[in-house]
């Protein structure tokens, strides 16, 4: 069973996916998540760290599951591949971490509190990106930026509509830049 503050963050990111941070309000989520207002702010300062929160929490999951979906690959520059194609078909596939994610971004834009919240959660993805235990076997900080940074604008053009098709070859081209840059910088790859 759930705890209450485990519901509060499901239904935050289910509202947001929904609707948009804009259109929601904490009544909006407190009765998504079936709790009181006071819960609400009993657990979380307001509505923008609520957001920060729920963002962080789903990355983690999904995070996890990266990793399960990359556990029988062992070489690197496959993982490296493998991970590009997960986000692939998660963006393809419109999965709402993205689109929650894309909020959070421009929530940010508008308010500094959440911008350094975001700036910490985009360091946290390339952390991941060069964790060791992620074995995707980047050690260059900007590759992995690069990566991340490829990914968003991907995401973002999936989401504002590009067609799946014209992004597919700039989807392989990027996949292609990035075996090249690595197998060129061979002590890149650990």
């Amino acid at each position: 069973m759930a705890s209450v503050k485990e519901k509060i963050l499901k239904a935050t990111f289910d509202c947001i996916a929904e609707k948009g941070s804009a259109s929601v309000s904490l009544r909006d989520i407190s009765n998504k998540a079936q709790v009181s207002l006071s819960q609400i702010h009993y657990y979380f300062s307001g509505k923008e760290g609520l957001l920060v929160e729920a963002t962080a929490e789903f990355m983690k999951e999904d995070i996890q599951a990266l990793r399960a979906y990359l556990e029988d690959t062992r070489d690197p520059i496959e993982r490296i591949e493998k991970t590009i194609d997960y986000v692939w078909e998660q963006n393809k596939n419109q999965f709402p971490l993205f689109k929650v994610y894309f909020d959070l971004l421009c929530t940010a834009i508008w308010n500094p509190i959440l911008a350094e919240q975001t700036k910490q959660l985009q360091d946290q993805l390339v952390e991941a990106i060069l964790d060791e235990e992620m074995s995707l076997g980047v050690a260059n900080p900007t590759l992995a930026r690069f990566i991340l940074t490829f990914t968003d604008g991907f995401g973002l053009q999936l989401l504002q509509g590009a067609s799946q098709d014209k992004l597919e070859e700039t989807f392989l081209m990027f996949k292609k830049i990035v075996k090249q840059y690595v197998q060129a910088a061979g002590d890149e790859v650990s």
